[in-house]
């Protein structure tokens, strides 16, 4: 009868400290959890501040390239270019200086941004390295920009 009574025992402690186990790691898991959302929150709090911050004053990234331009000497002869893309709450636009080398924000319904010498490209440059529709820049779904 002793050894019926340890023979109930054991499985029932097994089975306690598989269940401890597991809420353990559920806990880890949602620590974890929380932790990963909280970080990606506080990046995008980031980002949109960057973004307003860039909406009132255009001419920053510019400023910001420049200053890092004069940090580096061998680099100051060379034109900082950019193109960025913008992708905020449904408006997806882009933010670049090659046109006029003057920060414009290029917005188009149909979300393809054409790039080359010719004056109807979206993206206009006198450069006769280019052809006259060099390149086009599409948003292609909610988070990419694809370049062609």
């Amino acid at each position: 009868m002793a050894a019926e009574s340890e023979k109930s025992i054991i499985p029932d402690c097994r089975l306690k400290q598989n269940i401890h186990d597991r809420d353990q790691v559920v806990q880890g898991l949602r620590i974890m959890t929380d932790f990963a959302q909280t970080e990606i929150e506080r990046r995008l709090t980031l980002y949109q501040v960057f973004l307003k911050l860039y909406e009132h004053h255009s001419g920053l990234l510019d400023e910001i390239l420049q200053l890092e331009n004069l940090s580096q000497p061998s680099l100051t002869g060379v034109k900082a270019c950019y193109v960025h893309g913008v992708v905020d709450t449904g408006a997806v636009y882009l933010m670049t200086n090659l046109c006029d080398n003057q920060t414009q924000s290029l917005r188009q319904p149909q979300r393809i941004w054409t790039i080359g010498r010719n004056h109807n490209s979206g993206i206009c440059i006198a450069d006769s390295h280019l052809s006259r529709r060099h390149a086009a820049i599409q948003h292609i779904d909610e988070q990419r920009l694809l370049l062609n």
